[in-house]
């Protein structure tokens, strides 16, 4: 058994089996059909369409010589064979970039010491042999160890020991 209050009713006392009146809608007719047309315009579709964001990277800027004067230099063409391939950003710069996370502790001030991590991005094929010759690299050019940690499914390289400058001139070098 439902039970509902009656708003209408100044006692307010309960009313057994009724239901509150239906509201209708007045401005809604049911005899109305909802249907409608499709219209398509292929003119109006160029308005759609640049507003979709861009698939494919744009083309290197061409310059008079290389490199520009801030030090930019466009990818060999075409790229040496090597089991990998470093792809550059949106931009046409490279994918590296730097972190910095925390260390060691120090028990004697009891805070933390930093570290500078660089971070090698959007290695396409063996990241393995990537790692291997960025690593001998570093080494033959700064005369000390390197450690390096691999990424294979995110196609990355961490690499502490090491500046952005050196990883560029190691970019530069393979023609990516």
């Amino acid at each position: 058994m439902r039970r509902y209050y009656c708003n209408e009713r100044s006692d307010n006392k309960v009313v057994a089996n009724e239901a509150p009146p239906l509201w209708e809608n007045p401005w809604f007719s049911p005899d109305e059909t909802y249907k409608r047309e499709v219209v398509e315009s292929k003119e109006e579709f160029k308005w759609v369409k640049r507003l979709f964001p861009k698939t494919i990277i744009p083309d290197v800027p061409k310059h008079d010589s290389y490199p520009t004067p801030s030090g930019w230099m466009p990818p060999k063409d075409p790229p040496l064979p090597l089991p990998y391939y470093v792809r550059r950003t949106r931009y046409n710069l490279f994918p590296i970039y730097s972190e910095m996370r925390r260390d060691e502790l120090n028990l004697t001030t009891m805070e933390f010491s930093l570290v500078k991590l660089i971070i090698l991005y959007k290695i396409d094929g063996d990241v393995f042999a990537c790692e291997k010759d960025l690593v001998a690299f570093l080494e033959e050019r700064l005369g000390r160890k390197i450690a390096s940690h691999v990424n294979e499914p995110q196609g990355k390289i961490r690499i502490l020991g090491a500046e952005v400058v050196d990883i560029e001139q190691f970019l530069l070098k393979n023609g990516f």
